[in-house]
């Protein structure tokens, strides 16, 4: 894997002879195809218009590309790297890479500030738990292997549709993630600091609800 952290090929007419020591910009996880638009842009417009140091010396900026990789997203990605260049074109070369990319982080940042806002309140002006065996549904806020004396267990924390927070393992008939719907009976008592987080045990009728289940 360590060569998608180098370039493929180094230039040979780099821009060492007319602005010093080349100082590059490394990109991560850029998509394939990307890194083809912007060379073949790079080079229609350095054809068209040479760019040249204030002594009359040619300026050939390059973007160069490590090994192709599949990311966690299954994207075919690489690391980029653009030679020494102005400012202004490293900017622009990083908004035509990766724009797109960080558009969309954003707004899923955003979102999920958003989420979190709203779980928070209805945390908050949750009703008091109460003792005893009962029904539940939920999202699940995250889910952890604990050790315990009896060996590993894998637990949940899960945020009921009337606001409280409940902690205790995840039942065995399912494998829910973050961010999926489940319901089940347990055994539920209050915490003694917090009567809106409580410790479920004995769980049961466990089911992790689809998308028509949660819109029903």
């Amino acid at each position: 894997m360590g060569g998608q952290f180098l370039p493929m090929d180094k230039w040979k007419e780099s821009m060492c002879d007319s602005l010093g020591p080349v100082e590059e910009t490394r990109f991560t996880y850029v998509p394939v195809e990307k890194v083809e638009e912007v060379r073949a842009a790079l080079r229609e417009v350095q054809d068209r218009v040479p760019m040249e140091t204030e002594h009359g010396r040619p300026i050939y900026i390059k973007i160069d590309s490590g090994t192709p990789f599949v990311d966690r997203d299954g994207t075919l990605v690489c690391y980029a790297y653009l030679s020494k260049a102005p400012k202004d074109v490293v900017d622009h070369v990083r908004r035509a890479l990766l724009g797109e990319i960080e558009d969309a982080k954003e707004a899923a940042a955003k979102v999920a500030e958003i989420a979190e806002l709203a779980r928070q309140e209805r945390y908050e002006s949750a009703p008091a738990i109460a003792s005893g065996r009962q029904a539940f549904a939920g999202e699940v806020l995250a889910t952890k292997w604990k050790e315990t004396d009896f060996g590993d267990v894998y637990k949940m924390l899960v945020q009921d549709d009337r606001g409280f927070k409940l902690w205790g393992t995840v039942p065995k008939s399912i494998d829910p993630g973050r961010g999926d719907r489940v319901a089940f009976v347990a055994t539920v008592q209050p915490s003694r600091d917090d009567s809106r987080f409580g410790f479920f045990k004995r769980p049961a009728k466990a089911v992790v609800l689809d998308d028509e289940e949660v819109l029903a």
